[in-house]
């Protein structure tokens, strides 16, 4: 034991905390600061690089932990994940009307509220890590506190702000938050508070309840000066509440200069919240379109909206520097056209096979050089494999997926064995390939085997179903075959490394 220690001593402590910083996993950050003093006092700081403030709880044990002589740590921290706030005295989270309709649960967004002394202290934590890169907000009540945290961290470029209640306009001190230093930014799930509630006349079936839609005070969040990516879905339409005024009966329209990458995104279905449909969602996203037309910087659109009929977008000359698009067959056939693309990702289509392919031959002819091709089918047919691989010879990254199937299998172990030397040898720049179902809840599953339950674990079954491929596919990093693994290799003719993969992305990152 006293040798090893002597030869950890031998290693200079800067290269100790440079590896500890490279490892992205906090449980085996956890299990390596257990090991010795050393190596605890080493891995210290990159365990608290990031932080997770969940419950009041447990922040309020976390708090003790920084005292008043870490700075050192203070700017080490780089992200936070902060679910805990205090309840407003305006939010009326007891009220209950006459009929039943308990707004109680609608409030229901955490189990435990933090006391206004804790809540104050984990503001005034907040604003002291003073390097914070990324702040994801999620579960809470914004307060006029926390938007003053917000303009106090000169380091925050990623804020995240989802299933949040902003307060009344009158609670909040006005601020410029065009000021604010951040590049990206995502706001999802914006709830509103209620006004008041009840029941019309005597009839029980008749209620209603008021929301306050007034919120373009918060979402002015994303006029920040130096926004480069802005994700939005209909819960927070900045297009028309921010971007777009109407002055003396015309439009006019202040869009950040830097705006590159824009996700317009469906809102999605949450398990035990009650989503109403607010009023300022009826006509999302009609404001994005003129908006787009007016923001020759962008370089990305992710639109999970399909086109309306009797529309002119895009105009022509309009977005001329789009180099990645998303969007359903409608919106990749209009944004395509006279572009200098390089990424589409095709959302979920009922389109027949004959629809898909269709599409894909006008692509190849205008855009043979893309690198990364991303469809989603509705039913998995092998012609569209092959129609990619000759369509589009220079592609980098290519994930083609498609609906869970039914019983039955849309192929076997003899087919995907075939997929490297009959179609994917074609690409010779490819590095990433994903084929698999996708659940419809989209929630992934890590089964024990996919064929044959003879091998000692779905390793060993993965990586003998691409033996084949490895001689075929010579820049091939990455393959996912199954929503639930990755399998990765750092050079050619190196092993296969099996990951587990926990989450489907809706959306592409246009990683390539």
């Amino acid at each position: 034991m006293s040798d090893n220690i002597s030869s950890i001593k031998q290693v200079p402590a800067e290269l100790w905390m440079y590896m500890f910083e490279l490892m992205d996993s906090p449980k085996d950050l956890s299990n390596v600061l257990r090991t010795c003093r050393s190596f605890h006092n080493y891995a210290i700081r990159a365990l608290h690089r990031s932080i997770i403030w969940k419950q009041p709880a447990a922040s309020a044990h976390n708090l003790p932990f920084w005292g008043d002589d870490t700075e050192v740590l203070l700017n080490n921290v780089q992200s936070l994940d902060l679910h805990v706030s205090s309840l407003p005295d305006r939010a009326p989270g007891n009220f209950v009307d006459v009929g039943g309709w308990a707004t109680i649960e609608y409030y229901k967004v955490l189990q435990e509220w933090a006391t206004p002394t804790l809540y104050g202290a984990l503001m005034k934590r907040l604003t002291s890590f003073t390097r914070l890169h990324t702040l994801r907000l999620q579960d809470l009540f914004f307060t006029d506190t926390l938007f003053d945290a917000l303009h106090m961290l000169p380091g925050l470029r990623t804020l995240h702000i989802q299933n949040c209640f902003f307060p009344r306009r009158q609670d909040v001190t006005a601020r410029d938050h065009s000021t604010l230093p951040i590049t990206s930014l995502t706001l999802v799930h914006i709830r509103r508070q209620v006004l008041r509630g009840g029941r019309r006349g005597e009839d029980e079936n008749n209620m209603f309840v008021e929301m306050d839609e007034d919120i373009s005070y918060a979402l002015d969040i994303a006029s920040a000066h130096n926004l480069r990516t802005l994700r939005v879905d209909s819960t927070a339409d900045v297009f028309a509440l921010v971007y777009r005024k109407r002055d003396h009966g015309a439009y006019s329209f202040k869009i950040p200069e830097s705006l590159t990458h824009l996700y317009v995104m469906r809102k999605r279905a949450v398990r035990n919240i009650i989503q109403p449909l607010y009023h300022s969602e009826q006509l999302f996203p009609v404001a994005a379109y003129s908006v787009m037309e007016r923001c020759p910087t962008l370089q990305t659109i992710s639109l999970g909206y399909p086109l309306p009929k009797h529309h002119s977008f895009p105009k022509r000359d309009s977005i001329p520097n789009l180099s990645q698009c998303e969007g359903g067959l409608d919106t990749i056939a209009a944004l395509a056209s006279g572009r200098p693309l390089r990424a589409l990702s095709i959302l979920r289509s009922d389109a027949p096979t004959e629809g898909i392919l269709e599409t894909l031959g006008r692509l190849g002819q205008e855009h043979p050089n893309l690198r990364m091709l991303k469809v989603h089918c509705k039913n998995w047919d092998i012609e569209i494999l092959e129609a990619i691989t000759q369509l589009f010879p220079r592609l980098q990254k290519l994930s083609l997926t498609y609906d869970e199937p039914h019983p039955g299998r849309p192929w076997e172990q003899d087919t995907i064995v075939s997929f490297g030397p009959h179609y994917l040898h074609r690409l010779e720049h490819l590095h990433t390939v994903e084929i698999f179902d996708t659940p419809d809840d989209l929630t992934v599953k890590h089964p024990s085997f996919l064929y044959d339950d003879t091998f000692d674990s779905i390793d060993e079954e993965l990586r003998n179903l691409v033996i084949p491929w490895n001689r075929y596919c010579k820049s091939l990093r990455q393959v996912q075959l199954h929503a639930g693994y990755v399998m990765r290799r750092g050079y050619e003719g190196a092993p296969w490394s099996m990951h587990k993969a926990h989450e489907i992305q809706e959306t592409s990152d246009f990683e390539y």
